[in-house]
């Protein structure tokens, strides 16, 4: 059950991360003067955008796809630890929040550029590693929020103010991630927001409840005034071969 859970919170994760990035990006790293309502809106096309980005970042969806799982279970497996030390690791005990903790989200992302030119390689398999560090980087994140959060789910004993403050951790440091942005002056994986390119949406687009019947209401009336012109001549004429009979 609380592997369900799990696999769950993941999916629920990534709508959320990439939600917030998404925002983040066009509210602040790249804010505009005005937007379009479906800039705003339409986050059925925008987070699915988000995660394909993301996941591609490194060339190929399914290696970034495996980096992203790759990380999110590191972190699973990583705060099922507690449960050795002590009391099990859904428990509420000191040393499970410890490894629930995204300790290994905050090193990768805030370590990125000391663990990158320390050990970047352009030989097989670490240049594949680092081409998809993004991948990896918000799959640590995606794993910790969602071990959180299924093992608050699963047995209610760990505090929900925890789960509440690794969401609010991981989300903001996932929007500098996702976006490939300085935060504190450190490097983060990925691309810088200044080179993503934006979903195309029509500027020309209103949004007036009255524009919906507009079109109708703005046509002439030539059609309809002949109409009446031919059903009135009709009538008259009717009329006259009447009195002359």
């Amino acid at each position: 059950m609380e592997f369900l859970l799990f696999l769950l919170f993941i999916c629920f994760s990534l709508i959320f991360l990439g939600a917030v990035s998404y925002y983040s990006r066009i509210l602040f790293f790249r804010p505009k003067s005005s937007y379009n309502r479906d800039e705003i809106t339409s986050l059925s096309r925008a987070i699915p955008m988000e995660i394909i980005r993301v996941i591609e970042s490194g060339g190929s969806m399914v290696i970034g796809i495996s980096f992203l799982f790759a990380g999110a279970l590191l972190s699973g497996l990583w705060a099922r630890l507690g449960g050795l030390v002590g009391a099990p690791h859904y428990a509420h005990a000191p040393g499970n929040y410890f490894f629930h903790f995204p300790l290994f989200f905050l090193v990768f992302s805030l370590g990125f550029g000391i663990f990158k030119d320390a050990f970047k390689s352009n030989v097989e398999p670490g240049k594949t590693f680092w081409d998809n560090s993004q991948s990896f980087a918000i799959g640590l994140g995606v794993g910790a929020l969602a071990k959180s959060l299924s093992s608050y789910g699963s047995y209610h004993e760990m505090y929900f103010a925890f789960s509440l403050m690794n969401l609010i951790i991981i989300g903001f440091l996932s929007a500098y991630v996702w976006n490939g942005e300085r935060i504190f002056g450190l490097v983060t994986p990925g691309r810088p927001s200044s080179s993503v390119g934006e979903p195309t949406w029509d500027d020309n687009t209103t949004w007036d409840d009255d524009d919906f019947y507009s079109e109708e209401e703005n046509q002439p009336l030539d059609d309809f005034s002949s109409g009446m012109d031919d059903f009135y001549e009709n009538d008259n004429l009717d009329e006259s071969e009447k009195e002359k009979n």
